[in-house]
């Protein structure tokens, strides 16, 4: 093999510079501009050549540039104006030029600078609530930004205010995306000059929150400026079953030491407003109990009454909660819960909706009666309805619904865009889980147009446990007339029983007073009260009785002359009935008597004979006897007797 070495060259024609990027525009209040930028990072010599610099377009501003490249403007005292230069950067081969830079004296043209984009954590769980950061510069004065979030359902702006020529916004914003969404965010900013600007748009994924116990765990994140700070995780997914297991067991008094009155709560209020909630907790042991309260998660809306207190066995205490909104705080949907620690642990879901004090339109959710109590695996429906209070007719509006539990985990969703006149109703369904857990739900409706966003929600129960408590609700009218019939017939069997037995004593009375007759041989008053009693009592009487009084009268003789009075008057029954206790005292003034349908059986002997006194007073047993009264007693009744007569004469 042979080997040579040969010499080559490449000549490279020279060139004149090139022009890398664009220089932005400068804009400042007055004075001058010292090293506002330098030529080298924008101009470059491949060959190495040394650059010299110039510009053109100059009229009241100098521009001076130093040995290394900076550059400097020195605008005439006081002066106010805008002038447009061009750069230039010349080798021996040639010049090029730059895009054209205003620069702006006293006049604002630059729109706010952003840096630092900062999350609270790395890590972000479903329905933590994040701050999200991002530091800002302006040469004249910074005036206002919102952070643009997209948790899947679009854009959702949050607004404030910022101040100075360098300042840090700050958006709190509660995550409601469900596990495993990426979700995307921005902040955007404008000066005193209503200059623009954003940031890029940055991305992070939400996580399934772990929980210890049926208890949400503290986890540790550290946020991209190195702070560690400790946040409370939430709670999602199946983690959920043993907190509605807890909640639903305090609610109902299954716990074995204490109870609380109230399962969750579903607040909604507008911007600037307050509202307060009030639940009771009883100590049902046996020993006093000390409780601890805790707002996780909303303590910045919620205040309580207490958090440190003791309850003795038996007694029972109210907590108030003050959930309170300001004029600055975010719109939109947070969740968190009150923790309520004693022997036992107990969380009890909070869920509170702001929507906006300037809204132009409102939305109510109402769960339709039917589904308020519904199966696993069936279908939840609800009208969701949207008032117009503003001038926008016939626009578009964009309706997001779901249902969520009240730890904002989202188990069906859907969405649809709408025509929004003075007032539109729309009926909405949505899938029930076959395999969510029994208990309490949120249909959750979200309204939105370029301009504002409202929100509502209704709360449903799934599982059959609940079934008669959707029974009493849609039966109540039904049930208070099946009560209120039952209740009647019941006082009007006793009243007549009441009556009856009147009924009975009165003609026992009678009946001894015409014992009495006859034993005295006043058979004249007593064919009298005899007629009154078969009056009285409804029996009907032989018409040749009543005209043959003297055969009446013959008749009570005779039945007058076959009575042993002594015996019938004086000695009180042996008979008994079955089961029936009679109890006679010799002092007593009465005694409790029945009578077996002497009237009936009188009646039936009337029929065969006219009148057989001798059968009616053998077939009538008395079981109870009462006393003869006392002879002041006889001598009303004698009148009683005369009244009777006069009555029948008449």
């Amino acid at each position: 093999m042979i080997f040579a070495e040969v010499d080559t060259s490449l000549n490279v024609p020279n060139s004149p510079p090139e022009f890398q990027g664009i220089i932005p525009n400068f804009s400042w209040s007055s004075g001058p501009f010292l090293d506002a930028f330098n030529m080298n990072d924008y101009f470059e010599d491949f060959q190495g050549d040394s650059m010299n610099f110039s510009y053109s377009g100059e009229d009241q501003v100098i521009i001076n540039f130093s040995s290394n490249g900076s550059v400097s403007f020195f605008p005439p005292q006081g002066y106010i104006g805008v002038e447009v230069i061009t750069f230039y950067a010349e080798d021996e081969i040639g010049s090029v030029p730059s895009n054209e830079v205003y620069l702006g004296i006293g006049v604002d043209m630059e729109a706010p600078k952003w840096s630092n984009p900062q999350k609270t954590r790395d890590k972000i769980f479903q329905n933590d609530q994040i701050n999200f950061n991002m530091t800002w510069t302006d040469n004249f004065g910074l005036k206002s930004y919102y952070t643009s979030i997209d948790q899947g359902e679009g854009w959702v702006d949050y607004a404030g205010d910022i101040s100075g020529v360098f300042n840090v916004s700050s958006s709190k914003i509660q995550i409601s995306a469900p596990v495993g969404k990426i979700v995307k965010w921005k902040v955007c900013a404008t000066d005193l000059s209503d200059n623009f600007a954003c940031s890029d748009v940055f991305e992070f994924t939400v996580f399934a929150t772990p929980v210890d116990n049926g208890v949400p765990t503290e986890s540790t994140g550290t946020d991209t400026g190195g702070d560690s700070t400790s946040v409370t995780g939430r709670i999602t997914g199946e983690n959920i079953k043993d907190l509605y297991e807890d909640a639903k067991d305090i609610a109902s008094g299954n716990a074995e030491e204490f109870s609380i009155d109230v399962d969750s709560f579903l607040v909604t209020l507008k911007q600037g407003t307050s509202l307060t909630r009030v639940l009771e907790i009883s100590n049902t042991g046996n020993n006093d109990l000390s409780f601890d309260l805790i707002i996780d998660n909303l303590d910045e809306f919620a205040e309580l009454s207490e958090s440190n207190f003791t309850i003795k066995a038996g007694e029972s205490k109210t907590i108030i909660i003050d959930f309170n909104v300001d004029l600055t705080t975010d719109i939109g949907q947070y969740f968190g819960s009150l923790i309520v620690k004693s022997v036992q642990t107990v969380i009890v879901p909070l869920v509170l909706t702001i929507n906006s004090v300037d809204l132009d339109f409102f939305v109510n959710v109402s769960v339709l009666e039917e589904t308020k109590n519904v199966k696993p695996g069936k279908s939840i429906s609800a009208l969701i309805e949207i008032n117009n209070f503003g001038d926008n007719i016939n626009s578009e509006i964009k309706v997001d619904y779901a249902i969520k539990d009240f730890y904002g985990n989202i188990y069906d969703s859907a969405e649809e865009v709408a025509i929004l006149n003075e007032k539109i109703v729309l009926e909405k369904s949505l899938n029930v889980p076959e395999d969510i857990l029994l208990g309490k739900y949120i249909f959750y409706a979200r309204a939105s147009n370029e301009k504002d966003v409202a929100l509502n929600s209704d709360v449903f129960t799934v599982g059959l446990s609940f079934r008669f408590e959707a029974f009493l609700k849609t039966s109540f009218v039904f049930l208070a007339i099946l009560i209120l019939s039952i209740i009647s017939i019941v006082l009007t069997m006793r009243h007549r029983r009441h009556l009856e037995r009147q009924k009975a004593l009165s003609l026992y009375v009678k009946l001894n007073e015409l014992k009495e007759l006859m034993k005295a041989g006043n058979y004249e008053r007593a064919a009298t009260l005899y007629v009154a009693i078969k009056r009285i009592y409804g029996e009907p009487i032989n018409g040749d009785v009543l005209e043959n009084r003297e055969r009446l009268v013959e008749e009570i003789k005779k039945l007058s002359s076959k009575i042993d009075f002594e015996d019938v008057v004086e000695k009180p029954s042996k008979e008994k009935k079955k089961g029936e206790n009679i109890e006679s005292d010799s002092g007593s003034e009465q005694s409790d008597v029945v009578v077996e349908k002497e009237g009936v059986k009188a009646k039936e002997s009337e029929k065969e004979k006219g009148i057989e006194s001798e059968d009616a007073g053998e077939k009538t047993k008395i079981v109870k006897e009462k006393k003869v009264k006392e002879k002041e007693d006889k001598a009303g009744d004698d009148e009683k007797v005369n009244g009777e007569e006069k009555n029948e004469k008449a």
